[in-house]
């Protein structure tokens, strides 16, 4: 036998052995505690049944929102916070099933965008978390005479401008077919 049949037949024995299984006691080895919640079929990872919702995914500086998180300890305290810069909004207590239910008002002085809120309890530290739109308000500057600040000084002047050039670009098209045409002997 050549060495390099030797050396492919000695590795292929190698990983052979590596893979066969090696049967254990398994005597004093505890089982794995049941799940907090069983797996319906509709959680991965198994186990995992914590989740938040909230009643709407868009808000408004100042609007309300009611978030609802599960997988807590009972009659644990939990905590609501608005998170990209952490606001904490609200300290509630989960019901005997685990599940926490919070209304709260998001902060006027909240930036528009994407932000999440989170529930997290105190003593299991479960956290979850839900993501919101905050919609922007319509920003109003007033002008000095204490009105609302709509444009239309602005708007005015390039009416104005948008007209002239219409006016020149007619009297330049007029005296362009003015001068073409023939002059009528007399």
């Amino acid at each position: 036998m050549s060495a390099v049949r030797r050396l492919t037949a000695a590795a292929s024995l190698a990983f052979v052995a590596s893979c066969a299984t090696v049967p254990f006691a398994t005597a004093g080895i505890a089982a794995p505690p049941a799940p907090k919640c069983p797996n319906n079929g509709n959680q991965y990872p198994p186990g995992q049944c914590k989740k938040a919702e909230v009643s709407s995914t868009a808000v408004t500086p100042g609007g309300h929102e009611t978030i609802q998180g599960s997988g807590f300890n009972p009659h644990e305290t939990v905590d609501v916070t608005l998170h990209s810069t952490p606001v904490h909004l609200a300290t509630v207590t989960a019901n005997s099933s685990g599940v926490a239910t919070a209304t709260v008002t998001i902060p006027k002085s909240t930036t528009p965008g994407t932000h999440t809120l989170m529930m997290t309890g105190r003593t299991s530290h479960v956290t979850n978390a839900a993501t919101i739109t905050v919609a922007g308000s319509p920003a109003v500057s007033h002008s000095g005479s204490g009105l609302p600040f709509t444009g239309a000084a602005e708007a005015i002047p390039l009416a104005a401008s948008g007209a002239a050039m219409v006016i020149a670009g007619g009297l330049t098209l007029f005296g362009v077919r003015r001068r073409r045409r023939p002059v009528a002997a007399v």
